[in-house]
């Protein structure tokens, strides 16, 4: 007689699986892979293509014809004009707006270039005025018109090159200002021949060039 029954493990089997659901399982595994990699590579592909258009250089316009993409810019105003429209001139090709404007001032000066032409006429016109009454350099219409175009080139430099009647007017001022001031200065009687023909001569002078006559 068995005094004791020994003790095997026992081991469940797993259900019986069939060969044609492992083969279907498999095949759709394996096409969901494939379906996978191919929307990650779609995707790559798309922002490779968003990235590259962002990067692009965007090419401007031309103001005149929108239809036409151009790099030409006018050298005075900066708008984007093509070669349509371009008008080549000394100082490079500009858009036919600017360029049919004369070379005048375009427009009134503003008070801070006003107060600038004025401070160097004014000090052009006192240094000159010194040279000439302390030196004792007067002479004829000559050397009188070239000390108003001294004071009219000065203005119109302090003004950026620009040219007003405004200027022109600003150009005499100092003239009288600075000449006058200095005769009074150094005692020489403003009613002088020398005197009045610098400052009838020199100040006209000084109205032309700033003024943009010549």
């Amino acid at each position: 007689m068995i005094s004791g029954c020994l003790a095997f493990p026992v081991t469940l089997l797993p259900e019986t699986v069939s060969i044609e659901s492992i083969f279907h399982t498999a095949i759709g595994q394996r096409v969901k892979g494939r379906k996978e990699r191919r929307a990650v590579i779609e995707d790559s592909s798309y922002i490779e293509k968003a990235m590259a258009t962002d990067s692009a250089p965007v090419v401007p316009a031309c103001v005149n014809h929108p239809e036409i993409e151009t790099r030409l810019t006018c050298s005075s105003c900066g708008d984007p004009i093509c070669a349509r429209c371009m008008v080549s001139t000394v100082v490079g090709q500009k858009c036919p707006r600017c360029a049919r404007q004369s070379s005048r001032a375009r427009g009134t000066p503003d008070p801070l270039l006003v107060f600038r032409a004025f401070g160097a006429g004014v000090a052009v016109a006192a240094v000159g005025a010194l040279l000439l009454l302390k030196v004792g350099l007067f002479g004829g219409i000559l050397l009188a018109a070239g000390y108003g175009f001294l004071v009219g080139e000065a203005v119109r430099q302090a003004a950026r090159k620009r040219v007003h009647s405004r200027l022109g007017a600003i150009a005499a001022a100092s003239v009288v200002i600075g000449l006058g001031g200095i005769a009074v200065v150094l005692s020489v009687p403003l009613l002088a021949p020398q005197v009045l023909l610098f400052l009838v001569v020199g100040g006209g002078v000084a109205f032309v060039r700033a003024s943009g006559v010549w």
